[in-house]
């Protein structure tokens, strides 16, 4: 506010017109001000050394003091889950106090709000609609807010906010920093994704190379697979994962590798679900409920009834049909292309495994076999000489007989 008195009356329209002009310069200096003490401090993190999380603090925190709210928070995508929770938390609340909060992003005022261009002001969150759960800020007492959507090449990635106990009023400067702001929280958002795709990438290739090395190393087929349902189960953080084998009747289904179960056990095919062993077992395709609820037949007949996400993929060698790999969660997967791929990958890795300890018991049955029939023989071949000396001695010495001159 830009303050003058006069000591008379007079008119002073020029001068106002001068002074509204001074102000706005003044207002563009202190926004301008603002915004480099914001970038600076950021700047002034080592981006290649600091995690994910002190980055996003570090914005929050200069949120909060920037804007003298007493709370900020940065929300951003849990990973494989289409919810936004929060990732950073700045003020007088606990991390722990709202780390259970979720914004489900297909909810229609969060949809509606992640499209938004400029921050959003609620001044009262109690009458005013926002995408916040009503319930929430009246037990926390949050009164207004500022918020922000970050987005990356017009994708929306996350939100930033602030809250305030009491009315607030907010001014252009305010929106113009928590704009500068969500722009930096995108970017370390968008690196931090960046750089978990490339640690993912890294941890799939070292895994493939773990299991190809086991594979030419082991004849053990159920060491393999044990690697195999780890590596899954730790890559794509899963409740259960299982190997199951078909028995030479193919009548039953042996779950000789298994995570998240209690001990293997073995299934008759006859009383797996139709439709499962039609799409997996006869038509050899993988089968994927990403929301078993919506299946209720066939969660009675699981193992854990808790999952929520349930995958089965066939194990195919190279003339027969070998067994399943199963992989379950209790939360909602979401599964690209590239996860697939790497999934299909283990998968194939499995059949190889599993056809090669099946080959070695062939061949060592086959060379067992073998060193049998050489026994036998070789014992033959042994007593033969004996048998035909011992015939000519009792033939010389005439015990049966006198020999003609034949």
């Amino acid at each position: 506010t830009v303050v003058i008195a006069f000591d008379e009356h007079q008119d002073f329209s020029e001068e106002i017109v001068a002074i509204e002009i001074m102000a706005s310069h003044l207002a563009t200096t202190v926004i301008r001000t603002k915004m480099t003490e914001a970038l600076q401090t950021v700047g002034g993190i080592d981006i290649a050394g600091a995690s994910e999380d002190e980055i996003l603090q570090e914005i929050a925190d200069n949120a909060r003091k920037l804007l003298n709210v007493p709370v900020a928070l940065i929300w951003g995508y849990e990973a494989r889950d289409p919810s936004l929770q929060v990732v950073a938390c700045s003020g007088e609340m606990q991390r722990e106090d709202i780390d259970g909060f979720r914004l489900k992003t297909e909810a229609e005022p969060v949809k509606s709000f992640l499209h938004r261009q400029d921050p959003l002001f609620v001044e009262d969150l109690g009458k005013e609609i926002c995408y916040l759960d009503k319930a929430s800020v009246d037990e926390i007492g949050w009164h207004s807010s500022l918020s922000m959507p970050l987005k990356v090449g017009g994708h929306p990635i996350g939100i930033i906010d602030v809250y305030t106990y009491r009315d607030w009023g907010v001014t252009p400067v305010h929106k113009a920093l928590l704009k500068v702001l969500a722009n930096q929280a995108a970017s370390a958002l968008e690196n931090a994704e960046l750089y978990r795709r490339q640690v993912a990438e890294f941890t799939a290739l070292t895994r493939l190379y773990q299991i190809s090395s086991k594979l030419r190393t082991s004849l053990d087929s159920k060491d393999v697979l044990e690697t195999i349902t780890a590596s899954l189960q730790e890559m794509f953080n899963l409740t259960t994962c299982t190997i199951g084998l078909l028995d030479e009747s193919e009548q039953s289904l042996d779950f000789v590798a298994h995570r998240g179960l209690e001990g293997p056990t073995t299934r008759r095919v006859e009383d797996l679900p139709r439709h499962l062993w039609q799409v997996v077992g006869v038509a050899k395709r993988r089968l994927f409920l990403e929301d078993i609820t919506n299946h209720p037949g066939l969660v009675g007949q699981l193992e854990r009834q808790d999952l929520k996400s349930f995958a089965v993929l066939p194990l195919q060698g190279k003339e027969s049909f070998l067994g399943i790999l199963t992989m379950g969660s209790t939360r909602c997967l979401k599964l690209d292309e590239s996860d697939w791929d790497l999934i299909t990958a283990l998968t194939n890795q499995a059949a190889v495994a599993i056809e090669n300890a099946q080959f070695y018991q062939e061949i060592h049955q086959a060379r067992k076999a073998l060193d049998d029939s050489l026994k036998i023989l070789t014992h033959q071949l042994r007593a033969a000489p004996g048998f035909v000396t011992n015939t000519m001695s009792t033939l010389l010495a005439g015990k049966l007989g006198d020999l003609n001159d034949k």
